[in-house]
């Protein structure tokens, strides 16, 4: 018999878990239960990914990425990072991959955008946050939907939806946009190796993505777009 896919919707906690505190899903399921090896402890990196993220993603446009918890910090028992020389004990695998397929023509959104590596992940991220909210006010996250998928022993994927909106900064108008992501854990570590956004309503406009292109080009974290070539064949005047 082959491995069949698992699955199990779970609600976030607004509370986040300390390194000394079990990871606790919210209910109990027959599929992961709340004694399995990777869910029952904040120690174990898949459960500690999950918590954080279910955590601290409705404060991403005030925090940014938070990539580890820091019980020893006071202030915030978050550590936030947006670095080329991240934390060692993260969430993130250091070859992580972020993959985003717009949909449309091929003559408004070119090409997929990939990313590749824990720097330029974190450098993403950043640029989109300032630039969101340099055009927004109030810009906010809600999570809607927490699922987690198991494929086999040991491969692992959280799917989260979520609401992203704010108030145009140009003449006030509500702004929103509903997006799934799914990350990917890696089978061998537990650290998330994979970050795929698989849909974005609606769809971000074409200047919205090309400036984002942009971004990321000037940064040196993307291949500028190629400039098409145009064949131009001369011909002899006619005797």
């Amino acid at each position: 018999m082959g491995n069949k896919s698992r699955s199990a919707s779970l609600f976030y906690e607004s509370t986040p878990k300390s390194d000394t505190t079990p990871f606790q899903l919210p209910f109990k399921t027959s599929l992961l239960g709340n004694s399995g090896p990777y869910f029952n402890s904040s120690k174990r990196p898949t459960g500690r990914a999950i918590s954080i993220l279910t955590a601290t993603l409705p404060d991403f446009f005030k925090l940014g990425l938070v990539t580890r918890f820091d019980a020893s910090t006071s202030t915030s028992p978050f550590a936030f990072v947006e670095a080329v020389h991240p934390s060692p004990d993260l969430i993130y695998a250091r070859n992580i991959r972020f993959r985003y397929a717009p949909p449309g023509d091929e003559g408004v959104f070119p090409r997929v955008l990939q990313i590749e590596g824990l720097p330029l992940y974190f450098a993403s991220a950043a640029v989109v946050r300032t630039s969101l909210n340099a055009l927004y006010s109030d810009m906010h996250v809600s999570l809607n939907s927490v699922e987690v998928l198991t494929h086999g022993a040991r491969e692992r994927e959280i799917k989260i939806g979520f609401i992203v909106g704010g108030s145009s900064r140009v003449g006030g108008g509500k702004a929103e946009w509903d997006i799934l992501g799914t990350y990917r854990f890696s089978p061998t570590s537990g650290l998330i190796n994979q970050h795929d956004v698989n849909s974005i309503h609606p769809a971000p406009h074409s200047t919205v993505y090309n400036a984002f292109q942009r971004s990321l080009e000037k940064l040196g974290l993307a291949t500028p777009q190629p400039v098409p070539r145009v064949d131009i064949r001369k011909t002899n005047p006619s005797t």
